[in-house]
């Protein structure tokens, strides 16, 4: 119970109740599905070992593959950047759906990516789990490779994270504790003796 205006008792509202979804709907059957985005529009894709699927809001429609543009087989993470353009990556690269026009353009990555995140100015970072971090600026298609060299305490990098404050957060595979770049690109490891 709540108390409404003028202290009376009013009922709280009952959450909606939970939708399961199944092949009927047209979830693939045989592949599992690690990755959800909700972009923008307010659409629902899903990426997983079988490819990509997307709620139409009525059923879930596979996103078929052309072999002339897109990459993904094995999808390893989904983001979406403030202009609207979805990025998969894959173990075979980098696909973005420009929306608006809704093409698809393939991007040939330096390494395997694992996992995929924007920050605040639309650029793409992805773990590798054993080349180190990448780093993709869309506007001029450039890549970057951050490794040990550059900072990491590893090459084996199997999350990163883009915080609101600017910064990117990373953890490792084998490596101990996680790493932290500020806004500024100075990097600072974190792990249970320094911590």
């Amino acid at each position: 119970m709540a108390l409404a205006a003028g202290g009376a008792a009013s009922p709280v509202p009952h959450p909606a109740p939970w939708r399961s979804f199944s092949i009927r709907e047209g979830l693939p059957g045989r592949f599992p599905l690690f990755y959800l985005l909700e972009d923008q529009r307010g659409r629902m894709w899903l990426g997983g070992r079988g490819g990509i699927v997307v709620w139409d809001g009525h059923i879930w429609k596979p996103v078929r593959a052309n072999p002339e543009s897109m990459t993904f087989r094995s999808v390893a993470g989904l983001v979406e950047t403030p202009d609207q353009q979805l990025w998969i990556a894959s173990g075979r690269g980098l696909d973005r759906y420009d929306q608006r026009l809704e093409r698809w353009s393939r991007f040939a990555t330096p390494q395997r990516p694992a996992r995929i995140v924007t920050d605040g100015d639309g650029q793409l970072w992805m773990a590798t789990r054993a080349h180190g971090l990448l780093a993709f600026e869309p506007q001029r298609e450039r890549w970057h490779t951050y490794t040990v060299r550059e900072g990491l305490a590893g090459d084996d990098v199997s999350e990163v994270l883009a915080a609101r404050d600017g910064s990117l957060w990373v953890a490792y595979v084998r490596t101990e504790g996680v790493s932290r770049r500020d806004p500024a690109g100075q990097w600072q490891h974190f792990t249970r003796k320094n911590s």
